[in-house]
């Protein structure tokens, strides 16, 4: 759904609809954030879902996933403030959304598309078959 929306809002859609689809992809990057790197409240529901679950080396997942740069984790919380909930500090004005928001993901798709165990590729057909799309 990620690629999805990111080729909606690349290749041009009018508003109301811009809006909608926009926020859709917020919501996608922020969970494919949140799957790549929980943070410590997502970690404290158990059914949080975390790539390191569909790797074939934990390991070695581990030391290939680079932690968020200070910029993404900047952005992390952007899409925090901005998707999650309703916030005074939500000011569209302050944030560009851009595709270097994308690449934040599409980066670790790339590297889980190396990483996943070949019995749950199957499990995720439109994110490995996308993850070395550029948008």
């Amino acid at each position: 759904m990620l690629h999805t929306t990111a080729r909606i809002l690349v290749d041009g859609i009018q508003e109301p609809v811009y809006r909608a689809v926009l926020e859709s992809w917020g919501i996608h990057l922020r969970n494919l954030i949140e799957f790549f790197h929980p943070t410590r409240m997502s970690l404290k529901h158990p059914d949080t879902v975390r790539a390191e679950w569909y790797v074939k080396d934990v390991a070695a997942w581990n030391k290939a996933l680079t932690p968020l740069t200070a910029g993404e984790a900047r952005r992390r919380q952007a899409l925090h403030t901005h998707i999650a909930h309703i916030s005074y500090k939500r000011d569209a004005r302050k944030t560009r959304w851009s595709t270097r928001d994308y690449d934040i993901v599409a980066r670790r798709l790339r590297l889980f598309h190396q990483h996943v165990s070949p019995g749950r590729q199957a499990w995720f057909p439109d994110a490995l078959l996308h993850s070395d799309a550029a948008v």
